[in-house]
């Protein structure tokens, strides 16, 4: 008999748990990412991991509603977001 895929709601939310949301600011370089997302109100400094991309910064939080937070924060600063 075989095992199903997930087999309980820990199981579900344990996945849900290690999966990152993330966005990309367009055109910026990381030092004017980390200045830009310092003057935003959803930055959560120390749970936000920033990396360098060819096309500009990505951001990656383990909360995906923050990551809409500061993504609509982006936008609205004018920001180009992707």
């Amino acid at each position: 008999m075989s095992r199903p895929i997930i087999t309980a709601v820990a199981e579900v939310e344990a996945l849900a748990a290690r999966r990152r949301a993330g966005l990309t600011i367009l055109g910026v370089n990381l030092d004017k990412a980390k200045g830009i997302l310092r003057g935003l109100s959803a930055f959560a400094p120390t749970t936000v991991y920033v990396s360098k991309r060819d096309e500009g910064v990505y951001v990656e939080h383990a909360d995906s509603g923050l990551i809409a937070e500061l993504r609509e924060e982006l936008r609205v600063g004018g920001w180009a977001v992707r």
